[in-house]
């Protein structure tokens, strides 16, 4: 690895952490931090959805398939990366309209108070998903650029994503939440 490669890592993730910083001097409400105070147009409402959906497993893990199974391997990816864009150009200004925040609420309002429970264990079970594969994805980063130990890349990664993610949220700009995702 030389030194050229391992400074523009550095560089990004110094970046990452100062775009989250910012973001977090600009969230004033419980809106801005929860849906980036419901001003992203679609264009940044897609690419925050696609980092929601499409994380680092499904970028680290896309390239390996590729790399892998060759075309074939690509599928997964690109069929998920087509489908946010359709859901987001065609449902996102109703659900913009409905003025909720979570998933939860969503089936709520569908199904009624009943269905809160059930919802918030499953995106209970989703998170604590994404978390493991989001860990494995960056501490895979860390142990081929630099060589080092999987226990310390995955603390190293953790650290720089848990100190600017949970106090920026979305907002104002989706910036802090695109590179951890």
């Amino acid at each position: 690895m030389h030194l050229f490669d391992i400074s523009i890592v550095v560089v990004y993730l110094v970046a990452m952490l100062g775009f989250g910083w910012w973001g977090k001097s600009r969230t004033r409400t419980t809106s801005d931090y929860l849906v980036a105070g419901r001003r992203l147009g679609p264009l940044l409402y897609t690419g925050t959805m696609a980092a929601v959906v499409l994380g680092g497993a499904s970028t680290v893990g896309g390239v390996g398939l590729g790399y892998q199974y060759g075309i074939s391997g690509m599928w997964l990816v690109v069929a998920i990366g087509t489908g946010v864009l359709l859901l987001s150009l065609l449902f996102a200004p109703t659900i913009q309209k409905l003025k909720i925040y979570t998933v939860s609420q969503m089936l709520t309002l569908r199904y009624g108070h009943r269905a809160t429970r059930v919802s918030g264990i499953v995106m209970l079970a989703y998170t604590l998903m994404l978390c493991a594969t989001s860990t494995g994805a960056y501490a895979t980063i860390f142990v081929v650029l630099f060589g080092w130990d999987r226990a310390l890349s995955i603390a190293v990664g953790g650290r720089s994503c848990s100190s600017t993610r949970p106090s920026a949220g979305c907002g104002p700009s989706p910036w802090p939440t695109w590179p951890s995702s």
